[in-house]
């Protein structure tokens, strides 16, 4: 039987029904279905009925009883609501010897240090919630005891909540919770981190993959595709922030091999987003260009944040690594790609940006648009985006189309081009480029500067100056 709990509770505070609304949420989140009055109370329904039913419902495995100081004061007085709650817990309390469905969470302690329980708890061994430490530390503890788990087994996740489908889109709280797990398993380099790892990717990819068209659309028109786009990437666009944050915190706490490893893997999990699901048997290519979008942003989005976190070893894993795309209606056999395939184009969003504005590419657009984050700016993409373009030109196997070029300005020259001045700067560029030399690299870019390729035609407007934009003449020239 899957865990279902109800949470018994005092209104003592709106920030301590706050805070018990957030434990409902990251319970939840870990598959326990949770009944609890804010969501599951109506207008119109019986109180009391309400809470009887629910304490003495052989379905309902747990009662979590949150015990602070008001809820010591009115169970012990028998004061309304808690007070009512409290007398039907306590005749189950007292006429069962073994008794495990009633947990008290500890969440406020007296001058003393001790934790205010009611007189009919004060035996039961209850779960320190008592500061938001305590909370983390003690999480693993409340879940494992609700699955029925034991402690070398991971949590079974349950079925989502039925009242939680109020939108067309699923809650990413979910995702939400098991990153806050893997942050905190990382900060405080727990065992284990793998599994609190890959419960993060695996929950964040479910919900992706919830997001795959599996039936064709209403309509097949441009305007109604690219509507949908617009949709489905907003939908997307939280799990993109927590990759980038989930990104940021592997840089600094994991090593740069296994990081490697771990991002090539991750990388292959994004690719089978685009392919064709079973349940589809006749497509358009274009019914996919949200998640192709979705993977082409999340790609520059780690590139730049590797940048700024000075990880070039890792960029050059990255550019250097094959990633094996599964058999698909797309593709009929297996086989490895480079970065390169996670460029995408797409015609149809350009019917969602602008009926007078033609754009030379739509995507690069759309992306802007969507830069919304303060530590990844779009100019951290331009740059993203002019690194991947400057790899390719170095290997004759990887096309990458800088898309992004258009909105660097002609004059303009990028942070880590500029930086590269140096020496010491230049060799963090030759790590993320795996060139011999400034004169290879300003070698093979004046090649393309001379010939004035069609990849220079970012925006439709002309070439562009690569010498000025990777400062080519200055790479190496101060110590």
């Amino acid at each position: 039987m899957e865990p279902k709990i109800f949470i018994s509770y005092s209104w003592s505070s709106s920030v301590h029904r706050e805070r018990v609304r957030q434990i409902a949420d990251r319970l939840i989140g870990d598959g326990i279905d949770v009944i609890i009055d804010i969501y599951d109370l109506k207008e119109g329904n019986d109180k009391n009925a309400f809470m009887e039913k629910l304490v003495v419902d052989n379905s309902i495995t747990k009662v979590l009883v949150m015990c602070d100081k008001t809820y010591a004061e009115k169970a012990n007085q028998k004061i309304r609501g808690v007070g009512t709650e409290s007398q039907i817990i306590s005749q189950q309390v007292y006429t069962k010897v073994e008794q495990t469905k009633f947990i008290p969470i500890l969440c406020d302690n007296d001058e003393n240090g001790e934790p205010y329980l009611p007189v009919f708890m004060s035996s039961l061994i209850g779960i320190d919630f008592s500061t938001p430490e305590k909370e983390n530390e003690n999480w693993d503890q409340l879940v494992r005891l609700l699955h029925g788990q034991p402690l070398h087994k991971k949590p079974k996740l349950g079925p989502r909540p039925s009242y939680l489908n109020e939108t067309q889109y699923e809650s990413t709280s979910e995702p939400q919770t098991k990153f806050n797990a893997l942050r905190q398993a990382l900060l405080q380099n727990k065992k284990g981190v793998a599994h609190y790892r890959s419960d993060f990717l695996e929950s964040a990819f479910s919900y992706l993959d919830s997001l795959r068209v599996r039936a064709e659309p209403e309509s097949t028109s441009y305007e109604f595709l690219a509507l949908k786009i617009v949709q489905d990437s907003s939908a997307m666009r939280p799990i993109r922030n927590l990759y980038c944050d989930w990104l940021l915190l592997e840089i600094e706490f994991t090593d740069a091999n296994e990081l490697a490893d771990v991002l090539t893997s991750f990388y292959e999990t994004l690719l089978i987003l685009p392919t064709l699901p079973a349940e589809l048997r006749s497509f358009q290519m274009n019914w996919f260009d949200a998640q192709s979008i979705f993977i082409y942003e999340v790609f520059l989005y780690s590139i730049a944040l590797m940048i700024k976190k000075g990880a070039f070893k890792l960029i050059n894993e990255v550019f250097t690594s094959h990633f094996l795309v599964q058999e698909n209606e797309f593709s009929r056999h297996k086989n490895f790609v480079s970065y390169d395939h996670f460029f995408t184009s797409s015609n149809t969003i350009q019917h969602a940006l602008s009926q007078e504005n033609r754009y030379h590419n739509p995507v690069a657009e759309f992306i802007k648009r969507n830069a919304d984050r303060n530590d990844v700016t779009f100019s951290d993409i331009i740059e993203a985006d002019l690194l991947c373009f400057a790899h390719s030109c170095t290997n004759e196997n990887i096309n990458w189309y800088a898309a992004f070029i258009g909105y660097a300005g002609y004059y303009a020259t990028s942070e880590i081009f500029l930086r590269a001045t140096q020496h010491k700067g230049f060799m963090r560029l030759k790590d993320a480029l795996g060139v011999e030399s400034a004169h290879a690299f300003r070698a093979i870019m004046q090649k393309y500067q001379d010939s004035d390729n069609n990849i220079g035609y970012a925006n439709g407007r002309g070439g562009f100056n690569y010498v000025k934009l990777m400062n080519l003449d200055n790479l190496d020239t101060l110590k």
